[in-house]
């Protein structure tokens, strides 16, 4: 432990002040020890950075070796007060061993909690997995990105709270890496995403990545990728497409699954970099709950399609067909709760009726090659021509619809009036599917029609041909 003070009975006293009282816990770069904090009178955390670490550096002859790195972090890691976030008290120096003072959790870190249980039931996972992003978000949100989400590195208390601890390699985000540091990957093989693998700074869309390999880890009871060596592993990050959680354990409901494989998406701008938004996701999966049987899981959830290959490849990879992160259908009931209580368990299956009705992604309307799409005197008397799929409800298709609705007004293709028109409209046919009344929905759809028919005449929208199919579905016309 080297000189440090003492304490009459004997422990080591570290600036005076903190008492070393047993060690919890030992990484590669520091040891994590209980201690009291003997002027406020309380138990804290104690982290001991290894002088001889790759951290170590001069910043000036008060602090001993430490890089200026460490201590900027810590400090940026003190900025965050979040309940999901292990609060950093101090970081001083005692000697040449300088420490970070931290919030005392007792629990355990998930890592160690896979080791004894293996997977965790998907809605826990889900649950872990907001408490997680919310706290990404606040991070993110104070210009920190952390850099080693794992889940050796979240803490689950004994009450139930999940909290992120050790920014030991955060950075600034939108701070250009240093020359020296410039190049160099800094992190874990296995939660590493692919562009930080390359040697890119770390942002909000990698910090996402490693929440998706824990969320995968979670699930199954594995990383997503394995191998031998660390070089391989990272390889794998780069190259390899993930199997979808659902085929090693059948119970990872479609929601869960679709949630966890946009996360894992290679390019960091086929992920969201929302850590909020994801929070909002995983907490309504796990309100909603899962299928009961799991063999209710619908067989067309994913689909593999040739990948979008990068610049200068030689051929694509298969991937599994997410949602964008804008269409995040679990997140936009979420701020709707009158159709949630409307549809109640429909929320489950939501996502696999997104996949299967509306298709991968959003298109323009208007392309040439569209000869589908209504006349000039407007959308209401008109029928799609693509093959229309029915989905498993009038519910899981009303749900399909809003959402259409929702994307488009966000993608400025239906003014916001007609969009909010419209949606009142649906929601009272939700209340009417509750109650069982499906006799007018033919009438209700009927009016939609016709609000858009309006809208698309002064120019407030653009028709499509999958929100004329939904239309069509849901009224009942073949």
């Amino acid at each position: 432990m080297g000189r440090h003070g003492r304490t009459a009975d004997g422990t080591v006293l570290l600036a005076g002040r903190y008492r070393l009282i047993e060690p919890i816990g030992r990484g590669g770069m520091a040891e994590v020890w209980c201690a009291e904090d003997m002027s406020l009178g309380r138990r804290v955390a104690v982290k001991l950075l290894d002088p001889a670490s790759p951290a170590a550096g001069t910043r000036d002859e008060s602090v001993g070796t430490v890089g200026e790195r460490v201590w900027r972090e810590a400090r940026g890691a003190a900025r965050l007060v979040h309940p999901n976030v292990v609060q950093v008290y101090d970081v001083a120096a005692d000697g040449d061993r300088v420490f970070l003072v931290m919030e005392l959790v007792t629990g355990q870190d998930l890592a160690a909690m896979l080791d004894v249980r293996g997977p965790f039931p998907p809605g826990q996972t889900a649950g872990l997995g907001a408490q997680a992003a919310r706290a990404l978000a606040a991070a993110h949100t104070a210009g920190v990105v952390h850099g080693d989400v794992k889940p050796a590195n979240l803490l689950l208390s004994d009450d139930g709270v999940l909290k992120l601890t050790d920014f030991g390699v955060a950075r600034p985000l939108h701070v250009p890496a240093t020359e020296e540091a410039a190049g160099k990957v800094v992190g874990t093989a296995g939660y590493l995403a692919p562009e930080v693998a390359l040697g890119q700074p770390p942002g909000e869309a990698s910090d996402l990545y490693a929440l998706g390999c824990v969320l995968y880890e979670l699930s199954t009871g594995q990383p997503p990728f394995t191998a031998d060596t660390s070089v391989s592993v990272l390889h794998r990050h780069l190259h390899d497409p993930p199997v979808p959680p659902g085929r090693l354990r059948p119970e990872v409901p479609p929601n869960l699954e679709q949630v966890i494989l946009r996360l894992l998406a290679k390019h960091p701008e086929r992920r969201t970099s929302d850590a909020a938004r994801v929070a909002e996701v995983l907490e309504l999966i796990g309100q909603a709950g899962t299928p009961s049987p799991v063999t209710d899981k619908p067989s067309n959830v994913t689909e593999v399609l040739p990948a979008l290959a990068p610049t200068g490849a030689r051929h694509a990879r298969p991937h599994t067909k997410v949602l964008p992160p804008q269409s995040s259908l679990v997140a936009w009931l979420a701020r709707r709760p009158l159709l949630v209580a409307a549809l109640g368990a429909v929320v489950v299956i939501m996502v696999a009726v997104m996949v299967a009705v509306i298709g991968p992604e959003d298109r323009p309307a208007a392309a040439p090659s569209q000869s589908t799409g209504p006349s000039a005197q407007g959308p209401s008397r008109a029928r799609s021509t693509e093959p229309a799929t029915r989905p498993p409800s009038t519910a899981s298709t009303l749900i399909a619809l809003q959402q259409r609705i929702a994307r488009q007004a966000d993608s400025g293709r239906l003014d916001e009036e007609t969009a909010d028109k419209v949606t009142e409209h649906l929601e009272k046919i939700a209340e009417h599917v509750r109650e069982g009344k499906d006799d007018e929905l033919a009438e209700k759809v009927a009016e939609i029609r016709d609000k858009l028919d309006e809208a698309s005449r002064r120019g407030g929208w653009t028709p499509d041909p999958t929100t004329l199919r939904l239309l069509d579905t849901l009224s009942g016309a073949e």
